[in-house]
């Protein structure tokens, strides 16, 4: 079904090569129409678990060898054209030689292992791959490599050897490489690859969502399955709740997880609320003793607890082989099943030596019940099975660990990497069935108290994280009405349950902090992540009251500095560098976060006039019409200048600009992506914000600091000016590039550079070091400042209008973002917007000062 159903997915494009390498039509574009725009066919897929990586290359190798034979069958239509032959190449199957050779590849094209078994000459399938080689040498082959976070870790570099050789020998074909955005992030083991373009596939919207469904239920009429008036009321229905349940619709953005949906939905007409409840269905269904599609109406059955239990079984052994070392995993074999099976039952059943012939029969039944199990396991050619997707192996190999009889083992795999989404699945599913919730909540105290030291291996470091992140996936409804209440208590306890979810995270912040260099940028923001999903100390007490805001502010001494480049260095508007008089002030150490400025919303700072201190400002949170028309003339005229990038990627669409300007520069009551899940996290950087919002949260919180004590009557909350935030990016008047010193280092800033491929802020504070001691974070990269100055030149006769709050012209920002590449990252750089723009990468951090002025100019 998979023609029927296809649904275009979507992927943003990063193209390596620095600030200059551009799309050639932008990217977060279908992925179709990005390949068929490539000028260098090599490219690198990225995706979380289920997102579509497999489908894709499932996809681009139907749809090549369409083509192909369509040109075969109608060689004079000069209309019907080919790409290339496609040679599909499931890389965790490649058993690589030593030294690692073009003819290793072939050990992974399940099609040539089928035909070697249906009794193909070796003569004839060697002629085969010399001619399928040569259509790749000379530009007429696909080469597609789906699996690089598969590939066990003694095996990488050799891959990775025999992909660079692939991208020399076959320059001019298509070369498709996929890996999991997670795996792809790690240090270690390093799976990177030189390729010159990288594409992340993106969720799908409500739109493909209720695409792939209509798609759906039109197969599934035409396959017989459902009548037509019935496949329309459930089409009808699902559609209605994924409308309605915004829960549901989110599982239903990843293509495997709405696939599921649809599926179960189909049988059932309901759906589950939760991604390991899905998996749980769909797996029943799988494992069932007749495919649903071909019982009669109200007949479909699920499979027996016992059947679950054995897939669990060859779940945990598969996903244990695929980082086993010195084995080739290519799959579990019918031997390795029938062990797995004999095992069970004797254990389960009788005892050895007992009834065999009563055994045996049992083992041979449920071994063809798993092997024909409806998709779940696959032939992978040469007696091996597979399952179909590694999402359903990671939810059978995380609940064979639910019932507590192998917590040894458990604690041991928490240890790999490639374990984290199964344990994650565990916690999921005993939130809803809460059987095994109270083994589960013991595994994740155990993993939480793993000591923290910096002696310790990453991977131990990591358990506590890990931890966290299972303690997010049960929640605190399921735990308050599961009964376990004491988790959730705000006084907790040195160890055991008492308070475990406001304990955790201080020890994972410490961690962070006290040795950030040990754990790479991935697992801290991982942790951060965490962390503000639990209780992040620096913003919230034990309680869950929001801090006041002078627990993070630096200090920064007064005195007489150096602002700008001098000349010969630098860009022309970071001159003439000059003197200027500083007083004694205080700026964030942190940018402000959605949890900060969450507080700004629920007491009515966008309803509150008084805080909105401009003209411009004013006028435009009170929605007038005149100064709305000019704002989106201005715009729409200046969208080449200061929307280029975003234009460019597709994050503003050109179809309709004045419907899109209406939509940008109207007044709002919260920030534009305040409920995008990319950068709506409690501790990420608060964006999506005008200049005019960004001073009236400063001028609130002035307010709110001197009703509370903690601001004296003289002194206020304000934006930095440039100068100011200069001042602060250093320790002193060294000259020094970056925060840290001269040198860049990708561990100590995020931007669009760093590998993460995050498309996102991090939560604030994940690079510690990437500042002076005890300095501002952040300053380098993550998202740009607003600043409270207008850009003009540093030339003195500048400095009677440069501090003027009016207008809609130029402000400064500075800071550079993860959307930016180093350039812009440096201490003096300096760069513009308008103060009616908004940005998924702008946001703005606090100054505190007295009199309302640090800095006095000098001639």
């Amino acid at each position: 079904m998979l023609g029927q159903v296809w649904t275009p997915l979507r992927a943003s494009a990063y193209y390596s090569g620095g600030e200059d390498a551009r799309p050639v039509s932008g990217n977060e574009r279908f992925l179709d129409d990005i390949v068929a725009d490539l000028k260098n066919p090599h490219i690198l897929i990225l995706g979380e678990p289920g997102s579509g990586k497999s489908t894709a290359v499932a996809h681009l190798t139907v749809k090549y060898a369409k083509d192909e034979l369509m040109r075969q069958d109608d060689a004079s239509n000069r209309n019907i054209t080919t790409n290339s032959i496609p040679v599909r190449v499931t890389l965790r199957d490649v058993r690589p030689s030593n030294p690692p050779q073009l003819e290793d590849f072939w050990s992974g094209v399940n099609e040539i292992e089928v035909l070697r078994l249906t009794k193909v000459s070796e003569d004839d399938l060697n002629r085969l791959k010399s001619h399928l080689e040569k259509m790749l040498r000379v530009g007429k082959g696909a080469l597609l490599m789906d699996g690089l976070d598969e590939v066990k870790e003694e095996n990488i570099l050799a891959i990775q050897e025999l992909i660079n050789l692939a991208k020399i020998s076959f320059s001019q074909s298509m070369i498709v490489i996929t890996c999991r955005k997670y795996d792809y992030g790690l240090k270690v083991p390093n799976r990177k690859i030189n390729v010159p373009l990288t594409l992340e596939l993106l969720p799908f919207t409500p739109d493909d969502a209720e695409k792939y469904v209509r798609s759906w239920y039109t197969a599934v009429v035409s396959i017989g399955r459902l009548a037509p008036n019935v496949a329309n009321a459930r089409r009808d229905k699902l559609l209605s709740i994924l409308k309605q349940n915004k829960d549901l619709m989110r599982i239903g953005s990843t293509p495997l997880l709405l696939t599921l949906l649809t599926l179960v939905h189909t049988e059932e007409g309901e759906l589950p609320r939760s991604r390991a409840l899905v998996y749980e269905r769909a797996i029943k269904y799988m494992l069932a003793e007749t495919p649903q599609w071909r019982q009669q109406a109200g007949g479909a059955t699920v499979a027996s607890a016992e059947m679950m239990d054995l897939a669990q079984h060859v779940a945990y052994k598969a996903h244990g082989e695929l980082e086993k070392s010195g084995v080739a995993f290519r799959g579990i074999t019918r031997e390795e099943l029938m062990g797995i099976v004999t095992n069970y039952f004797q254990l389960h059943d009788q005892p050895i030596g007992a009834a065999f012939d009563s055994v045996n029969k049992k083992v041979t039944a449920h071994l063809l019940r798993l092997i024909q199990s409806n998709g779940l396991l696959q032939d992978q050619g040469g007696n091996r099975f597979a399952f179909a997707h590694r999402s359903f192996q990671e939810f059978l190999a995380g609940q064979y660990f639910s019932q507590g009889s192998h917590h040894d083992e458990a604690l041991e795999c928490a240890l790999k990497s490639h374990w984290r989404e199964p344990f994650k699945l565990l916690a999921g599913f005993a939130a809803q069935q809460g059987k095994s919730l109270f083994y589960v909540l013991k595994l994740i105290l155990d993993l939480s108290e793993t000591p923290i030291d910096q002696s310790a291996p990453t991977a131990c470091r990591a358990r506590p994280i890990l931890a966290g992140e299972m303690l997010l996936e049960i929640g605190q409804d399921a735990l308050a009405k599961s009964g376990y209440k004491s988790i959730l208590s705000s006084s907790p306890s040195v160890r055991g349950q008492e308070g475990l979810w406001v304990r955790l995270s201080p020890a994972l912040l410490d961690d962070i902090q006290r040795v950030p260099a040990v754990l790479p940028a991935s697992e801290r923001i991982r942790a951060l992540v965490v962390i503000g999903g639990l209780n992040d100390p620096r913003f919230l007490d034990t309680a869950g009251v929001v801090r006041s805001p002078e627990t993070r502010l630096v200090v920064i001494r007064g005195g007489l500095r150096v602002i700008g480049s001098p000349s010969g260095s630098g860009e022309d508007d970071e001159r003439p560098q000059r003197s200027l008089r500083f007083s004694d002030f205080s700026i964030g150490r942190y940018l402000v976060t959605n949890l900060e400025y969450g507080e700004f919303i629920r007491e009515g700072g966008y309803k509150d006039k008084q805080w909105w201190h401009t003209e411009e400002a004013r006028r435009w949170i009170e929605g007038d019409l005149e100064f709305l028309k000019e704002v989106r003339r201005l715009w729409v005229e200046t969208l080449p200048e200061y929307h280029a990038k975003e234009v460019r990627d597709k994050e503003i669409p050109i179809q309709n600009l004045e419907a899109e300007a209406e939509l940008r520069c109207q007044p709002r009551s919260k920030p534009f992506y305040w409920d995008d899940e990319r950068f709506n996290g409690p501790n990420q950087p608060v964006v999506g914000i005008t200049w005019w919002e960004a001073r009236a949260y400063c001028a609130w919180l002035t307010d709110k600091g001197r009703r509370n004590g903690w601001l004296l009557a003289d002194e206020i909350i304000r934006l930095p000016s440039e100068f100011e935030w200069e001042v602060a990016s250093r320790p002193s008047d060294d000259g020094r590039v970056y925060p840290w010193g001269n040198d860049w280092d990708h561990e100590k800033a995020h931007t669009r550079e760093d590998g993460l491929n995050m498309r996102a802020s991090t939560p604030v504070g994940a690079y510690p070091e990437g500042t002076w001691p005890g300095g501002p974070l952040d300053l380098s990269g993550n998202v740009w400042e607003w600043l409270e100055n207008q850009k003009m030149s540093y030339d003195i006769r500048y400095d009677v209008d440069r501090m003027e709050l009016s207008g809609l012209g130029d402000r400064a920002i500075k800071g550079s973002s993860w959307y930016n590449t180093p350039k812009y990252a440096r201490c003096n750089a300096r760069f513009v917007d308008r103060p009616y723009n908004l940005y998924y990468d702008v946001g703005f951090r606090v100054l505190r000062v007295k009199n309302n002025a640090a800095v006095e100019f000098l001639s």
